[in-house]
């Protein structure tokens, strides 16, 4: 019988592998901004008609995009190999099982899509769309790429988190972005910002939008910008254990609260209706959520009792605040009238969601459907684009994908709740995964199954973060990571 270890080729390989994974540790920060930055740039190029060209249509925006996705995913592939983290083989599973609704969606959408209209000079008009080929073959490059997204999320970023002390940078740049942009927005609309404070009626139509295409998009960045820096903000909080020197943890908390506090006002500034509500469930959930973490962690009654009046007050007053909402007509019409003109095209989405489609949904040809019920509702909105992620789901899957989705929230809620002992990950990741399902409901971008800019950050603070345990005060002896039975 053989005892003992073998020093051989066995060993040489073990030395290998680990060669290659610490390899892959130092560069997974830069490959993270690398593909951060580069779906991000699309967003703040309007300024710029040779780029806007070159980022956001044409042959150059599908060789950036495949670029991009090539780098991110091979490097995922190629760490998944390396690594050989620990599995959960239901979500694994599960996963192929949802995406393969996507893979076999464009079978049943080949017929062109037809309809006549009465256009606002009273002439009849018919319209025929046919999706071609390369629309078929760029739906089924974006699908393998977003399961590649997804599962790395959940297997192989974890690990590389956990391995790195570069993890946070990409958050770095993302600020350091965004920042740069409101200072530009300063400067350069310096007038416009005058005219809201002097209460200009044309104050909306000039909102501040800074290199950004529209006050909608940077509003909706902003409020993430926010969000992050809240994050960091706790995080510097957090870092006793660091052994940092405590100066410079103090500027570090000064800077972080002064960067959120930028942010929050110049979105104010941008009135996109969205973002500042998506600011405010923000933190409305960050007070919420504190008062709870602080009842669970209390240990004498009297001090519960505070808490649960405290809570009490709390809850009182958001529901005050919420009957005010809905008593007073023009505020709620000012609110609703973000999705004004998109419920018509909903309506015509569920009643011609029949059929083989409600199992695999609209595929490749979902926005040219959305084009077509754009005319066939008589509003002359025209849109690609259902504004309303859930449904996006739906009609892009069907209802099995759609019913998977739910499910990846709902675990992302269960991930979260497990990491209760801390605060970092149960109140900022939860409020951050509060605010951006209530965006949900008013934008299409997706978690987890999506890695655009306007979701791939908030993914990571969801989700791989959480489940690396890379937060201060976590023992790791005790760290219900491993319970979860995803990542290493």
């Amino acid at each position: 019988m053989d005892i003992g270890y073998s020093f051989g080729s066995d060993s040489k390989e073990v030395r290998k592998v680990n060669k290659w994974e610490s390899l892959l540790t130092k560069i997974f920060p830069f490959v993270l901004c690398f593909y951060f930055i580069g779906t991000f740039i699309p967003n703040i190029v309007s300024w710029s008609s040779p780029l806007q060209a070159f980022f956001t249509s044409g042959v150059t925006k599908l060789i950036w995009r495949a670029l991009v996705a090539l780098i991110y995913g091979g490097f995922m592939i190629f760490a998944f190999i390396v690594i050989k983290p620990k599995v959960d083989k239901r979500l694994l599973s599960l996963s192929f099982i949802a995406f393969a609704f996507l893979l076999i969606s464009p079978l049943f959408n080949l017929s062109p899509i037809s309809f006549s209209v009465i256009d606002q000079w009273l002439r009849l008009v018919h319209v025929d769309i046919t999706v071609g080929f390369v629309e078929i073959v760029g739906y089924y490059a974006d699908t393998f790429f977003s399961l590649i997204f997804l599962l790395s999320l959940f297997f192989v970023v974890p690990h590389l988190i956990r391995k790195s002390p570069l993890s946070h940078l990409v958050f770095y740049a993302f600020i350091a972005i965004m920042a740069f942009c409101c200072l530009f927005s300063f400067i350069a609309e310096a007038s416009i910002y005058s005219d809201i404070l002097k209460g200009d009626n044309n104050a909306y139509e000039e909102a501040i939008k800074s290199i950004f295409p529209s006050k909608n998009a940077f509003g909706a960045f902003l409020s993430q910008a926010f969000s992050i820096a809240i994050y960091m903000l706790v995080r510097a909080c957090q870092r006793e254990s660091e052994k940092l020197h405590p100066k410079y943890r103090i500027i570090m908390i000064i800077l972080w609260s002064i960067l959120a506090g930028i942010f929050g006002v110049t979105l104010m500034f941008t009135f996109n209706k969205n973002g500042i509500g998506s600011m405010l469930v923000f933190t409305i959930a960050v007070i919420g959520l504190l008062l709870i973490k602080k009842y669970l962690d209390s240990r004498n009654k009297n001090e519960r009792k505070k808490i649960g009046i405290l809570t009490a007050i709390y809850g009182s007053i958001l529901l005050i605040g919420i009957i005010f909402i809905i008593s007073y007509p023009r505020l709620l019409d000012t609110l609703l009238s973000s999705v004004e003109g998109r419920n018509h095209v909903v309506k015509l989405f569920f009643n011609n969601l029949d059929g083989e489609r409600i199992l695999v949904g609209f595929g490749h040809s979902f926005g040219y459907h959305l084009y077509s019920w754009s005319f066939m509702a008589g509003r002359y909105i025209i849109l690609d684009n259902i504004h309303n992620a859930f449904l996006t789901v739906l009609g892009t899957g069907g209802i099995l994908y759609l019913a998977f989705y739910i499910g990846l929230i709902i675990y992302a809620f269960y991930i979260l709740i497990k990491r209760r002992n801390n605060l970092l990950f149960f109140v900022v990741s939860m409020a951050i995964l509060i605010s951006f399902l209530f965006a949900s409901l008013f934008e299409s971008t997706q978690l987890f199954i999506s890695g655009s800019s306007g979701s791939s950050l908030m993914s990571l603070l969801i989700i791989s973060f959480p489940l690396a345990g890379q937060a201060p005060f976590i023992d790791e002896r005790k760290d219900e990571f491993f319970e979860l039975k995803v990542g290493q």
